[in-house]
């Protein structure tokens, strides 16, 4: 994304912590993808960024949702897109939650042979989808594999004859499967052998529909990164998919599930530097008015989000450690970062903060989420404002 050039009128009106987002790079990065994968739909994954205003922008551009949770359907619903039109993938859901499904008529996909028995019992004769763990899994960080023999995720590949089994004796039909082997992955080859994994065991339900190949597409978080080339990739599923349904000898849907590379790159978090402090070993501690309770990722994962001075973008460069506000040994956003030289007072932007950003935040310290404005060309709007304490506490009895 850009930062707007009247980013410090932004910050004067609004404060920070300050969350902008640049509605017309999401738009860009809608269309890149409909365009490279056209024998695909596109289905959002929310739970990159619930934010209603960029469910809107999604639902705007074309795309379904991928939803993991009853509010994350509601939510998609309350944004405008059509029940048919929303997936619910679950992980370990309870009955209500699985009737709740069945009542919105959303399209489930369960993860379980558990969860598919009581499915079979309480809708016989209806249809799901499955999700399949091929044991391929991908991703930035060890702990965002959602595939593989360690995962939680989907049913194992080997227990497919107990699905169908199980489907079979209710008249249940597996319509639709699908995979997701993990979140952030940069490697092209990875996704293409776990398409190829994923359609030979597709050709195994008897009354498929749709193979939904998953998503995680990853972008660049640091030099050394390779972005993705999602024309080749889109070419080179497009072969496969074609082969398969030659094999089969009948035509398929097919599905992706992007979340982060449609929103990661278009969101930045602003933050005010409040403290500049010399260690006892000479290091230099830069103190945001932001923490991990505004992104996590970097204490979770030690992701490597760039970091800009907004301030003084042309100042020699320097070497900090970046750090938040929040009262625990892991709150630090880099360590031994070079930027430009910055003091108190100075803006900082943290960049590719769009997935996985807000939505994994928290109210720790009962420090509020950050306030948030789209801007889409000279279109500049709130849309989070900032909660008080009084709504931090709204939920409390007492």
């Amino acid at each position: 994304m850009q930062v707007p050039s009247n980013w410090s009128e932004l910050v004067a009106r609004c404060g920070t912590p300050l969350v902008l987002c640049d509605v017309a790079f999401v738009r860009a990065q809608c269309r890149r993808l409909r365009a490279a994968f056209d024998f695909c739909d596109l289905f959002y994954s929310v739970k990159a960024n619930y934010s209603p205003a960029l469910v809107r922008v999604m639902v705007s551009e074309g795309l379904g949702v991928d939803a993991v949770s009853p509010n994350e359907v509601e939510l998609a619903l309350r944004c405008g897109a059509a029940p048919e039109r929303i997936v619910y993938v679950e992980n370990n859901m309870s009955d209500a939650e699985m009737a709740f499904a069945v009542e919105r008529g959303v399209r489930l996909v369960v993860g379980s042979l558990s969860r598919l028995k009581k499915y079979a019992a309480r809708c016989p004769g209806a249809r799901v989808g499955v999700r399949i763990n091929a044991d391929v899994g991908g991703a930035h960080h060890a702990r965002a594999f959602t595939a593989g023999p360690q995962s939680k995720f989907g049913i194992h590949f080997t227990q497919i004859p107990e699905a169908l089994a199980i489907a079979a004796a209710a008249q249940v039909g597996i319509d639709l499967v699908q995979q997701h082997i993990g979140s952030g992955w940069l490697d092209e080859a990875i996704f293409a052998e776990a398409a190829d994994i994923i359609l030979r065991q597709a050709a195994r339900f008897p009354d498929l529909e749709t193979v939904d190949f998953g998503g995680g597409f990853g972008v660049a978080y640091k030099d050394g990164d390779h972005p993705l080339d999602i024309e080749r990739m889109g070419a080179s599923l497009r072969a496969r998919v074609a082969a398969f349904q030659v094999e089969l000898g009948r035509e398929f849907k097919f599905a992706l599930e992007p979340g982060r590379f449609l929103a990661a790159e278009s969101t930045a978090l602003l933050a005010t530097v409040q403290d500049k402090k010399i260690g006892v070993d000479g290091r230099t501690f830069l103190g945001l008015d932001t923490g991990f309770n505004h992104l996590m990722r970097p204490a979770l994962y030690n992701s490597p989000h760039e970091i800009r001075n907004l301030s003084r973008p042309d100042a020699q460069l320097a070497v900090y450690d970046i750090c938040g506000n929040i009262c625990e040994s892991t709150d630090f956003f880099a360590r031994a970062r070079e930027i430009p030289v910055a003091e108190e007072g100075d803006v900082l932007a943290i960049m590719n903060y769009g997935a996985y950003g807000a939505a994994m935040g928290s109210a720790y310290n009962l420090r509020a989420p950050a306030a948030e404005v789209f801007v889409d060309g000279d279109i500049q709007v709130l849309t989070r404002r900032r909660a008080s304490l009084e709504d931090l506490l709204a939920t409390f009895i007492g």
